[in-house]
């Protein structure tokens, strides 16, 4: 079991801190709420999305003028955040409802000793001499004592930060909060034209496979990757790969994916198998309102006219290789730094493609 590493000890102390300056009515059941949910999210079941959706309408609903007017975001020193319902002027119910039902039943839950730690550096904050917090040190230790005595039972609001921040939210993914502009978007899209194609480039680790999934758990869409449609060796010409973009066989992509999208009838491509250097076992697709294609050189400019939306991400080179290096290796971080990227970014700049996109995260 490893400790709480570095940055989650700066993370939580300067979220505490934050909080602090930024809520001073706060109280101690409000800072461990605020824990709590940054490690285990709001700790709901959700049995029935529906009884779920009825309610978020009524409190959406009953909003004050205050609430509508909070920032849409609170974010939390862990993997979760908050999403204040003010974010109804941009979301619908439905979205709202579906990114708290799916933060709370279909991912990993973080870990009591990690939880019991931030506590524990909480109760150090509030021991200094310059503690940021309206309450003294054994007004917290001893909550926490009887709050650990229980069995951390659930914690509710205190009637003092009730009062000054009227809140009202849903807890969430951070990662999924993080595109709440391009869920929007989405929404909007279908309800003009009643489907939606997106569009995912960008650097190589910046998370477009990432981003992806969380689509296809959010939507019910189909998804196509831009890597099954590696350029084959017979293809791979000197003048085909001297041209920007030339390593991914387009045509093909343009034929078997996104003219058959247009023609809303089921279809069936071949992605393409790396391992065997040759086309794969055909996949049936069947066709869907929401459709998803994401991967490097999928918005070279022969094929952007078959999208809606297009999405561009970035990631620092630093973090770039940081990530390349833990999922693929010394080995082929190389060619990624060698080979790969020089092309992706030859292909970015020479296509202005992130500059073709409605959105860059």
């Amino acid at each position: 079991m490893e400790p709480i590493n570095k940055q989650d000890i700066w993370e939580t102390k300067k979220f505490l801190i934050d909080c602090a300056r930024d809520h001073p009515k706060a109280q101690v059941a409000d800072y461990v709420k605020h824990l709590y949910q940054s490690e285990f999210g709001g700790g709901h079941m959700i049995s029935d999305e529906e009884a779920s959706l009825r309610f978020l309408k009524e409190e959406i609903a009953g909003l004050s003028e205050k609430q509508k007017k909070q920032p849409y975001f609170f974010h939390l020193c862990g993997h979760f955040c908050r999403l204040n319902l003010s974010a109804g002027k941009m979301l619908s119910p439905e979205m709202i409802n579906r990114l708290f039902v799916v933060s709370s039943v279909d991912v990993p839950k973080g870990a009591w000793f990690l939880f019991e730690e931030k506590l524990r550096l909480f109760w150090e904050l509030s021991k200094g001499t310059d503690s940021p917090f309206p309450f003294s040190a054994k007004q917290a230790e001893a909550y926490l004592r009887e709050y650990k005595e229980g069995g951390y039972a659930p914690v509710r609001h205190s009637e003092e930060y009730r009062r000054a921040y009227e809140p009202a939210y849903r807890v969430i993914r951070r990662e999924y909060g993080a595109y709440v502009q391009l869920y929007a978007a989405m929404e909007k899209c279908l309800k003009e034209k009643g489907s939606v194609t997106v569009a995912i480039d960008g650097n190589s680790g910046a998370g477009k496979s990432t981003l992806a999934k969380i689509l296809s758990q959010l939507f019910d869409c189909n998804v196509f990757h831009a890597d099954d449609f590696f350029l084959p060796l017979e293809k791979r010409t000197p003048e085909r790969l001297g041209e920007v973009g030339g390593n991914m066989e387009r045509e093909r992509f343009r034929e078997e994916i996104c003219e058959k999208l247009r023609e809303n009838k089921p279809f069936s491509y071949r992605p393409f198998n790396c391992s065997a250097m040759a086309l794969g076992t055909p996949v049936e697709v069947q066709p869907k309102k929401i459709n998803i294609l994401e991967g490097a050189y999928c918005m070279h400019p022969e094929l952007r006219e078959y999208y809606d939306i297009k999405v561009f991400l970035s990631v620092s080179p630093a973090e770039q290789s940081t990530r390349i290096l833990e999922r693929n290796g010394g080995f082929m971080l190389r060619r990624f730094l060698e080979e790969w990227i020089p092309m992706e970014n030859a292909y970015f700049a020479g296509m202005k493609v992130r500059e073709a996109c409605d959105l860059v995260f």
